[in-house]
């Protein structure tokens, strides 16, 4: 699928620049929120986890 995703990107970046400048953001964009959610996730597991155990 990501590899898909990659040749369209670039297909759109031949076609049209600003396509694929907006893809590509949105991609971006995805993988930091992809990012962030773990990281909240994980700090959220390791707070219940110490709650529990103090």
């Amino acid at each position: 699928m990501g590899v898909d995703l990659l040749i369209n990107l670039c297909m759109a970046v031949k076609e049209n620049r600003v396509t694929g400048f907006l893809l590509c953001g949105f991609l971006i964009a995805l993988n930091v929120l992809n990012l962030i959610a773990l990281s909240v996730i994980r700090t959220g597991v390791q707070c219940h986890n110490f709650s529990a155990s103090s």
